[in-house]
């Protein structure tokens, strides 16, 4: 294909997605001008218009992102083993390239983890975190370790791995570095991702370069 046919094909794929937007807006702001005619209210033509122009665009600019977050939490979601529970994603960042990628996601364990982890049974519960939701081979995790980490060099794991593709990483990252050199956390690698566990802080990082 040649690259003026791309770019036709490019826009009428956008000229496709901006007529979506503006018959979704339509659809959407149809009940509400409906609800104000039955209360004696009707919006001058142009404010009508205005607004579907408004909400058009702000569905047809933030449905990609919308739709690319969700995607992106989702994905980190299946690579975390179902053992280690229903953690909150706090924060979550991610570079992509053409072919690879990196990036990080740190998320607040639940209860029950918490619990397990700092039970007499932690190696038993650790020892089925090993496989990622979606089941896939290539989020299949190493057996887990305890901390402190052997310093960077040749045959330490790579920890914290995506950790420079985000310029924007909260503090809780250099938590879970530091926590790193001390007793008490926990971690395990996959091909190109790692996880790292800290009770102490309540948290686990999940962390990709590749």
């Amino acid at each position: 294909m040649s690259g003026l046919a791309w770019l036709g094909a490019a826009l009428l794929a956008l000229v496709l997605w901006a007529a979506l937007g503006g018959w979704l807006a339509g659809v959407l702001l149809r009940p509400v001008w409906a609800l104000a005619a039955r209360r004696g209210l009707t919006p001058p033509v142009a404010v009508a218009r205005l607004s579907r122009l408004v909400l058009a665009a702000a569905l047809v600019l933030g449905g990609p992102w919308a739709a690319f977050e969700a995607l992106q939490r989702q994905a980190y979601r299946d690579a975390l083993p179902p053992a280690l529970g229903q953690g909150t994603l706090l924060w979550h960042q991610t570079q992509s390239g053409f072919r690879e990628g990196c990036g990080v996601a740190i998320y607040r364990l639940d209860d029950a983890a918490l619990q397990a982890l700092r039970g007499p049974g932690a190696a038993d519960w650790l020892a089925r975190a090993r496989q990622g939701r979606d089941g896939r081979p290539y989020h299949a995790y190493a057996p887990w370790r305890e901390t402190p980490a052997p310093p960077e060099g040749a045959g330490a794991p790579a920890l914290l791995r995506g950790w420079p593709c985000t310029p924007d990483a909260p503090p809780e990252l250099a938590a879970v570095s530091q926590a790193l050199a001390r007793p008490g956390s926990h971690y395990t690698t996959g091909p190109e991702h790692d996880l790292v566990l800290v009770p102490a802080l309540g948290l686990l990082v999940f962390s990709y370069f590749g």
